[in-house]
């Protein structure tokens, strides 16, 4: 089981911290895949790995010890670190000639919400997964319909 208990946050003057979840619905426990674990697993098997090859040189952050994702030098993966990989990607294939926006991290939530919900998944407990205290902001905000979605309809109306 995955337990989402708290987020980090960036206080100005104090560093990162664990802060507690936005809303009650954001403190959640989401069931894991036999590949979510066996990867998490290879996370914790190479840190454990770069933590004994590194020995003293090994960054440890207080409260941070145990944290997922984390550099390979040691100490929780901050937010802004995912995000210069993401714009290094992005540049990437701008300089190739392909037109590609702007992207962030969270990003990721919209496609995995809409993925879900084309495979017609329950919704409701994408709803529960995702963290969302009403249902609108989970479809409004966060389900996008894709070109591939108005086509698919478009067929169906064929049938009527």
């Amino acid at each position: 089981l995955i337990h989402i208990n708290n987020t980090l946050t960036y206080i100005r003057h104090s560093g990162r911290q664990l802060d507690s979840a936005k809303t009650d619905n954001s403190i959640r426990t989401i069931p894991m895949t036999a590949e979510m674990k066996l990867m998490l697993m290879e996370v914790r098997n190479k840190q454990n790995r770069n933590r004994l090859m590194l020995g003293d040189k090994w960054k440890t952050e207080k409260g941070f010890e145990n944290m997922v994702f984390q550099y390979p030098t040691g100490g929780a993966l901050w937010q802004d670190s995912a995000q210069r990989d993401i714009n290094k990607i992005v540049k990437k294939i701008n300089d190739a000639n392909i037109e590609f926006p702007h992207t962030t991290s969270h990003i990721f939530r919209h496609t995995f919400a809409t993925l879900w919900v084309k495979r017609g998944q329950d919704t409701k407990v994408l709803q529960k997964i995702l963290g969302h205290s009403t249902y609108s902001m989970t479809m409004d905000k966060y389900v996008v319909p894709t070109m591939d979605s108005y086509r698919e309809e478009m067929e169906l109306v064929k049938a009527i």
